[in-house]
């Protein structure tokens, strides 16, 4: 199957927070269909892509919205079906919550409100020509904390680990 991405955009006030549009402009070359989570569409069967992509989110994983629960079950779904998947921030948080439950989100030591330099710590086909040091605004509270194999660190900043995949998934260096 040709590569065709699922973007998850978590986004509460898309207009002034453009998580989604700045995923798919990276996103050169596989079909991406984009569908704002909290706007209580349907979800699509997740089976029809290769590729799931979880964005970030005003919203608190501390105090998840009632729309949590539908994403987490089509994360799991994605997970069972072999479709890669990518949680970044609030979607990384996402991930650990549907795929290891959720006790292993909680507030964070060391919140970051601000810029903040980013660093990859595993390579990835889907960052290919993203330079491996860059600041990005960030403005969080709750972190995945103490959660079971299989979640590897893939960036990391000063003060916390961004993005979380599970390495049993078979997704040890690419997406």
């Amino acid at each position: 199957m040709p590569a065709r991405v699922l973007l998850l955009d978590n986004t509460l006030h898309p207009r002034l927070f453009i998580l989604a549009r700045r995923w798919a402009r990276h996103l050169q070359g596989p079909a991406v269909d984009t569908v704002r989570v909290p706007s209580a569409r349907a979800l699509p069967r997740v089976e029809r892509y290769t590729h799931l992509i979880l964005t970030g989110s005003e919203a608190s994983m501390l105090k998840p919205p009632p729309w949590v629960d539908g994403e987490a079950e089509l994360v799991r779904r994605a997970a069972a079906s072999g479709v890669r998947v990518l949680g970044s921030r609030f979607g990384h948080q996402m991930l650990v919550r549907a795929l290891s439950g959720p006790g292993y989100v909680e507030r964070a030591v060391n919140t970051e409100v601000g810029w903040t330099p980013l660093e990859f710590v595993v390579g990835s086909e889907l960052l290919r020509g993203v330079p491996n040091r860059w600041t990005l605004f960030s403005f969080h509270f709750g972190e995945v904390s103490g959660a079971p194999a299989p979640w590897p660190i893939f960036a990391r900043s000063r003060d916390a680990d961004w993005v979380r995949r599970p390495a049993d998934l078979g997704h040890s260096g690419a997406l």
